[in-house]
């Protein structure tokens, strides 16, 4: 009863709140009614223009809303082109910083004529550096075509005049400072002034004189000594690869430590691997000059490597292996195609010894010393390992099987254990022949099983599957008991145990190293998004105070 009478309260309550609801609008009504047709005219006017005002403030905030979004869109992109450009100028800053740090410190001004100002520019340098190169070129050439010799000593003679042309505009355009100054400067100079001067004497005095002298008095009365000391001013000759080092000491090669080098280094591997291939196969007397052409990439990579990290080129833990490796794969290339071919030079043009190349002073035969550099020739394969690091799922796998092959150690003792033991037992059981009759071994059981050395090399081939070994094994109930429970103990469980330890081992490693990507990659992004917030802000903040304020802020929009 109780609820009941609730429910018919409530619905009364809802009755009257309706009503209540509606006596305004009945008594607006009624109003409306009352009212005269120029009131009512004069409501609807101000409600048109109310409606009016409405629809030019809802234009306007349309209108207003469009600007924003646009002056927002322009303003969005010239601060993404300024923040580029501010990247770009941080970059260059950062490089000139570490230029400056490890800078040659500079000569004076120049007291020449300005005229030669070209001298010290980058277009001289290179042009310069390529006279030394094709001059080295041209020397490392002169032996293997003998009958281009006379093009050669015209080449060496024209490469020499450009030297001398060199030096004397140098001291032209900066006179006594060339030679006088900062030792760590100037000494470059008077290296460069010996090797002309060893040169001139070399290839123009010294055969001048000699055909004065040779033709006034008809004989030669110079000692075969004095013509020998002559002969080591040629040793300066060899010494113009210095210039080039002084111009990679000197210059910035901060450039060929981009991804881009890294990329091509990549591509030059991929092509060495192919010419490997292909130069035994196909006989070519112009492999060596493509062989020359790799070293020289390769070492200039390695010298670069080595300018930049200093000692924490052979110190840095996470690439400690890589570049050991690359310096020894490098060292032996030089060795093998410039250092040994630069001592035959040496002896021919120097020493004057002609061609015997295999004795050396002292009795020292060298003739098998450049069959063991063709033997290390053979581990330029390993340049490929420096591929499988740039492609990174490689790399990844490689160091899954680098760490896996750390946790097989004590799996390889087990196995050597076991297969120790076997040997043992085989050796009584088969190689004695206790499990014939009369002890009567067949000729080929006790060839693979008469001692434990031979025992224990036919057991590892058994394991490894090749049952050829024990054939005659089969004749014997013995004989197969002991293969079937050889085979059981290491084909079937130790291979499983090595196989189980190296998938675990891989699947961890593989888990540690894509988290040590990842949060390499978090670091790098972290650090980006930082760097566009500080150059974002850095702009904002007109005043350099430190902080946005209030003028700042609306100045933005």
């Amino acid at each position: 009863m109780r609820a009941s009478r609730e429910i018919e309260a409530g619905g009364s309550r809802s009755r009257d709140s309706r009503q209540a609801e509606l006596v305004p609008e009945n008594a607006s009504a009624l109003v409306a009614l009352r009212l005269t047709p120029e009131e009512k005219e004069e409501a609807l006017q101000r409600a048109r223009l109310k409606r009016d005002a409405l629809d030019e403030q809802l234009s306007s905030m349309s209108i207003e809303l469009t600007d924003t979004d646009r002056l927002y869109a322009g303003r969005k992109c010239p601060l993404q082109l300024e923040l580029e450009a501010v990247r770009a100028k941080r970059e260059e800053l950062l490089l000139e910083l570490e230029t400056r740090q490890h800078h040659v410190p500079e000569m004076p001004d120049p007291p020449g004529p300005k005229s030669l100002a070209w001298v010290d520019g980058s277009c001289f340098g290179a042009l310069s550096n390529l006279a030394v190169v094709a001059n080295l070129s041209c020397m490392a050439l002169a032996p293997m075509y003998p009958q281009w010799r006379a093009r050669f000593q015209l080449a060496d003679h024209a490469f020499l005049a450009w030297y001398c042309f060199e030096l004397s505009v140098k001291f032209i355009y900066h006179r006594r400072n060339l030679f006088f100054g900062k030792i760590s400067v100037v000494w470059w100079n008077w290296f460069d002034l010996g090797i002309v001067l060893s040169g001139v004497l070399d290839q123009w005095l010294v055969p001048l004189v000699l055909g004065a002298v040779t033709g006034s008095s008809g004989g030669l009365p110079i000692s075969a000594n004095a013509l020998r000391t002559l002969r080591l001013l040629r040793l300066f000759r060899i010494l113009r690869f210095l210039k080039l080092a002084r111009a990679f000491l000197q210059g910035d090669a901060s450039w060929l430590q981009s991804p881009a080098f890294e990329v091509f280094m990549s591509v030059v591997i991929a092509l060495n691997a192919v010419v490997m291939s292909l130069e035994l196969d196909y006989e070519w007397p112009n492999w060596v000059y493509v062989e020359n052409t790799f070293l020289t990439l390769y070492v200039l990579e390695l010298a670069i490597k080595m300018k930049v990290g200093g000692c924490a080129f052979w110190t840095d833990h996470d690439n400690m292996m890589w570049n050991y490796l690359d310096f020894i794969i490098v060292s032996a290339g030089v060795l093998d195609l410039w250092l040994m071919p630069a001592a035959q030079l040496f002896e021919r043009e120097v020493l004057n010894m002609g061609d015997d190349a295999g004795a050396m002073p002292g009795g020292v035969d060298l003739s098998a010393f450049p069959k063991l550099m063709r033997i290390f020739r053979i581990f330029r394969i390993l340049r490929l390992v420096r591929l499988v690091k740039v492609i990174k799922p490689l790399y990844r796998l490689l160091l899954c099987v680098m760490e896996a092959m750390q946790a097989m150690q004590w799996v390889l003792v087990l196995t050597f254990i076991m297969l120790y033991g076997g040997a043992i037992f085989w050796t009584t059981l088969v190689g004695r022949g206790l499990i014939y009759e009369n002890s009567e071994v067949p000729e080929e059981v006790q060839v693979n099983f008469g001692h434990v050395s031979t025992s224990l090399f036919s057991l590892f081939r058994l394991m490894n599957g090749d049952t050829d070994e024990v054939h005659q094994l089969f004749s014997s109930e013995v004989g197969k008991l002991l293969f079937v429970g050889f085979m059981v103990l290491s084909n079937w469980a130790i291979l499983a145990i090595l196989t189980s330890v190296v998938s675990d081992n891989m699947i961890s490693t593989s888990r540690m190293v894509s988290e040590e990507e990842a949060r390499k990659n978090r670091a790098e992004e972290y650090e980006k998004r930082v760097d566009r917030l500080q150059a974002l802000f850095r702009e904002i903040d007109s005043d350099g105070s430190g902080a946005i304020s209030h003028s700042e802020w609306r100045g933005l929009f």
